[in-house]
């Protein structure tokens, strides 16, 4: 795999994890103003970098993108409650 396919494919959204362990699809799922909570409440009791919230993920909740309850997270859910469409902001131009 060629260095570019391979850096595309780590950018992919579920490749990509928000809370240690959890990828994109299953944040959606849960909400991404619940692990952004959860984030929080780790980052303060830990005081440990890896736990601070991205700034991606706080600009998304900001915008009210929570996920399958909202409609639209890192996937779009408008037509089907499956992540099978990423989310427009995360296609390529």
């Amino acid at each position: 795999m060629s260095e570019s396919a391979a850096a595309d494919n780590d950018r992919r959204p579920d490749r990509i994890q928000t809370i240690p362990g959890i990828n994109l699809q299953l944040a959606d799922f849960i909400g991404l103003d619940v692990c952004l909570s959860i984030l929080n409440v780790m980052y303060d009791g830990f005081k440990n970098p890896k736990y601070a919230p991205c700034p991606l993920l706080v600009n998304m909740v900001m915008a009210k993108k929570f996920g399958i309850k909202s409609g639209e997270g890192f996937y779009d859910y408008s037509e089907s409650k499956k992540a099978e469409k990423v989310s427009l902001q995360f296609k390529k131009h």
